[in-house]
């Protein structure tokens, strides 16, 4: 479950690209995120105005948080199913330059994931 849940946040660091340059996810609302693993398992993303989001996993598990920006910064706090009690947001750089319509590959071997955005639910 941890790898799965790492991928979902290095896609969900990853679609920090789909915010808009005022540093919200602007670009992200209304859309869904694919995110497809090196074992073309599949997970969709949906990013909230209300700043939450919610993800279902390849095994239709779904997990829900918040998310929230500051600074550069864009993190998400996952709230269901609880998270360990240790847990801590997973954080990383909001990248303004992907939006509804582009598709990227990130990392390496069994962690490479191919990230899409897609118009709509």
């Amino acid at each position: 479950m941890r790898t799965i849940f790492a991928i979902i946040t290095s896609a969900m660091l990853a679609s920090g690209a789909a915010f808009a340059a005022d540093m919200t996810p602007g670009g992200a609302f209304g859309n869904t995120i694919t995110i497809t693993n090196a074992k073309s398992e599949v997970t969709k993303l949906f990013i909230n105005e209300d700043m939450s989001y919610e993800a279902t996993l390849p095994d239709g598990a779904v997990h829900k948080g918040t998310w929230a920006v500051a600074a550069d910064q864009i993190c998400f706090t996952q709230t269901e199913p609880a998270p360990a009690a240790d847990a801590k947001p997973v954080c990383g750089l909001v990248q303004p330059d992907k939006k509804a319509g582009d598709t990227w590959e990130q990392g390496e071997g069994e962690q490479k994931i191919t990230v899409a955005i897609t118009a709509g639910r």
